[in-house]
């Protein structure tokens, strides 16, 4: 005989989606995910094996509903330079608390509080990271086009070369993503590639490809202004 449909399941996910989000996986605890969707440990175990069977399904939905909105931004925008304003509009209104409190990416968040032995959840996060990547990845590879022969260029130059600059500038960010997913990999992700510190829980909610701490990104720039200066 099936399991009697409850809704339980559901305010358990929305429980963990609101907890896990706001504390963090390792700081919410299952007492209280139980007494925040109103049931107890038997009936959590009804539905779910286990803590970590919950915060895949949270993983999931996140993920799904930032695919969900890459899926919309793509069919309401006119063209790649579009799509990443929209894209970019609605990222900062996550982060100024438009949709409720912004405590940065889930997943990279998920990525930082797992511990290197989790192979198994390391392993799901990994694929995690990749199915929104891809579904990235694959819009822009639709949009892409051939920009035609010289003569073609000259007559729409100036859309052309913010186009072909908002591409070239967002290829470079999806092999900084894919760096990134390499680095959780490893288990250096959050540690500056300079120093060996930690970079940061709020530089990372803020820039999860973030490879430098603020002081040793701040003395890589002024090296470099150095370098113009003397040139």
């Amino acid at each position: 005989m099936g399991r009697k449909k409850t809704g339980l399941d559901e305010k358990l996910l929305s429980a963990a989606d609101e907890l896990f989000y706001a504390k963090g996986y390792t700081n919410t605890g299952i007492s209280e995910l139980v007494a925040r969707a109103g049931t107890n440990k038997p009936g959590l175990y009804s539905y779910f094996q286990s803590k970590d069977e919950i915060a895949r399904r949270y993983l999931s939905r996140r993920n799904q509903a930032m695919n969900d909105r890459i899926v919309a931004f793509g069919k309401e925008s006119r063209s790649v330079v579009d799509f990443f304003r929209r894209w970019m509009a609605d990222a900062r209104d996550h982060a100024r608390g438009a949709f409720g409190q912004y405590n940065g990416c889930a997943v990279a968040n998920f990525a930082l509080q797992t511990e290197i032995g989790q192979e198994e959840m390391q392993s799901f996060i990994r694929e995690t990271g990749r199915r929104w990547q891809s579904q990235l990845v694959a819009y822009l590879r639709s949009e892409i086009r051939d920009v035609g022969d010289e003569a073609e260029r000259a007559s729409r130059e100036s859309d052309n070369i913010l186009e072909l600059r908002t591409r070239d500038r967002y290829r470079k960010l999806l092999n900084k993503i894919d760096a990134a997913m390499k680095r959780i990999e490893d288990g250096s992700y959050g540690y500056c590639e300079e120093t060996g510190e930690e970079i940061g829980l709020g530089r990372l909610e803020a820039r999860p490809i973030a490879t430098l701490t603020v002081d040793a990104q701040e003395r890589r720039e002024m090296l470099q202004r150095q370098f113009r200066d003397d040139r």
